[in-house]
């Protein structure tokens, strides 16, 4: 399957140069902190107070200096992990086509390749579109989440995976520059596998009701955006200008359905009944997102065979 050029334009790329992504700048402030303060000051506050602590315990005995001691070590060694846990956890960056982690991480198959964290993806032999099915626990309820990407393959038998979820709502654009790039559609592919019948198959949320041009959802909706104490990345509110575009769909596991695109890369299936009950395509602000064959801008349908 090679790409057409009727999809969203959007995704057109001819060179590995013409794909670029920056991570938000407070990821990138905070990555920054972690990787020249935090951690290194962490690594110091322990090796410091261990050099300190061994010896006086040997001499004095536990006592209370030694607990002291143990509490500030326990504290420097927090920070290291969660400092170093979250450096390795933050989003790549891709500058013209080069590829770059904040630390110097590499998932090779050859050990003898030297430790990198700069991937020019020109050098990209083959791509392979993944989905893999992880379980989480929301209070004693255990639900799926579907973590889609893309395995990139370089020569030394370097592999790297790029999850989706890593380019904080481009990803869905990112992935599928690169797939094209290499014959294949990423958007494709994912939703072949994701509308079944086998499993893992995209999540079906339910449409409640109208609120103005809001279409608000039973259950809350995962979002690709950044986690705070003001949001915890999910919504039941969704409007007109957070979708890409919405496809008629037919399933085994769900029958008629709707496939919503939203812009942050986010796709998941609402019962047809439920979208035509509510007369969303005769609204103005909701019905150009529609794919028809009068409106066919977003028609995943342009890939040809």
């Amino acid at each position: 399957m090679t790409p057409g050029t009727g999809l969203y334009h959007d995704f057109d790329v001819t060179s590995p140069e013409e794909i670029s992504y920056y991570p938000p700048e407070i990821v990138v402030r905070r990555t920054r902190l972690l990787l020249r303060w935090v951690v290194p000051v962490s690594a110091g506050i322990v090796l410091g107070s261990l050099a300190f602590v061994i010896p006086y315990a040997i001499w004095a005995g536990f006592n209370d200096t030694v607990l002291v001691w143990v509490i500030v070590v326990l504290a420097g060694f927090s920070g290291l992990i969660i400092g170093g846990v979250t450096v390795l956890h933050s989003p790549p960056t891709i500058e013209h086509g080069v590829l770059t982690y904040a630390s110097r991480r590499i998932v090779a198959i050859n050990r003898r390749t030297a430790p990198t964290n700069r991937f020019p993806l020109k050098d990209v032999l083959d791509v392979k579109v993944n989905i893999n099915v992880h379980k989480e626990y929301a209070g004693d309820a255990m639900y799926a989440v579907l973590k889609e990407g893309l395995e990139l393959y370089f020569p030394g038998g370097i592999r790297i995976w790029l999850e989706e979820s890593d380019f904080r709502g481009s990803g869905m654009a990112i992935l599928e520059k690169i797939a094209r790039l290499h014959g294949i559609s990423y958007i494709e592919e994912t939703k072949k596998i994701l509308l079944g019948p086998n499993r893992p198959r995209f999540r079906v949320f339910n449409a409640q009701r109208l609120d103005g041009e809001i279409l608000i959802f039973e259950k809350t909706i995962p979002a690709y955006t950044l986690i705070s104490w003001k949001s915890d990345g999910k919504t039941k509110r969704m409007a007109p200008q957070d979708i890409l575009w919405i496809e008629p769909v037919r399933t085994q596991y769900a029958g008629d359905c709707y496939l919503v695109n939203r812009t942050d890369g986010i796709r998941f299936l609402v019962p047809a009944s439920e979208l035509e009950g509510l007369r969303l395509q005769e609204r103005a602000a909701w019905r150009l997102k529609f794919t028809t064959s009068e409106n066919p801008r977003f028609r995943l349908s342009a890939f040809e065979q």
